[in-house]
């Protein structure tokens, strides 16, 4: 062996020892990798937790009511008109074409969307009215959380307030559709007042119940999909109790 191929075998075996050196303190200390994590969302598989924590905003509960109110409505973001190719009616759709990126609101398109002041861009767009300050709160946290494709099974039916219970599901179900700007049924529901006055006559707990003679809402071929069996004993038991503004 001539002393050329000598030193290049010193030189591989070298390169070899700090390979394995290298490899051995990456795998010992975890910390080969300098991005930031990311929090990776819930794709196909999907919780559904017994006990409601309040701190914790859910998909099933509240996110997908409200962008189904508030987007996925036909001519907009529903799977048969998918305006800019966004559909926002599933889990799967929200992630995908809203590009959610979880624990990131800020470079998330959904959330970029319902914040900017641009009027083009800007959704829902005008002369639909914006969501309110607490509905893009709520988008912000659950994005925040993880964007993850939970539920919750829990109901309290017996302490109803309208504050803390009545007043959340007629913002993210109904006022989407009832406002100075859609005015769907010539009916607004911006306040208390509004919503006492069908809670009076009848039509609160009618079209909910899909009683007959009252128009089923929310306005979808299956409205029970986006108001829950426990949001429904919520509002007829706020409604029994003399609709208190409490």
């Amino acid at each position: 062996m001539n002393s050329k191929e000598s030193n290049n075998d010193v030189k591989a075996s070298l390169k070899t020892i700090r390979l394995i050196i290298s490899l051995y303190i990456c795998v010992s200390t975890m910390s080969c990798k300098h991005e930031v994590p990311q929090i990776t969302p819930a794709t196909a598989d999907s919780t559904l937790s017994d006990i409601c924590n309040s701190d914790t905003v859910y998909f099933k509960n509240t996110i997908q009511p409200l962008l189904q109110t508030a987007c996925a409505y036909s001519g907009c973001h529903d799977a048969a008109s998918h305006e800019d190719d966004v559909i926002l009616d599933t889990y799967e759709n929200i992630i995908r074409s809203g590009k959610v990126k979880a624990g990131n609101p800020d470079d998330s398109k959904l959330y970029k969307v319902i914040v900017t002041t641009d009027a083009d861009d800007i959704m829902p767009p005008p002369p639909n009215q914006p969501l309110s300050a607490a509905q893009i709160s709520t988008i912000y946290t659950w994005i925040m959380q993880g964007a993850k494709n939970n539920g919750c099974l829990q109901c309290d039916s017996m302490s109803v307030t309208y504050s803390q219970t009545i007043k959340p599901i007629i913002e993210s179900i109904c006022k989407t559709c009832h406002n100075p700007y859609m005015l769907s049924g010539n009916l607004i529901l911006n306040d208390y007042s509004d919503v006492a006055v069908i809670a009076a006559n009848g039509k609160l707990t009618g079209t909910i119940t899909h009683a007959p003679g009252y128009v089923t809402m929310p306005d979808f071929a299956d409205s029970t999909k986006y108001i829950g069996q426990c949001q429904i004993k919520q509002i007829i038991k706020w409604v029994n109790d003399g609709y208190p503004n409490n």
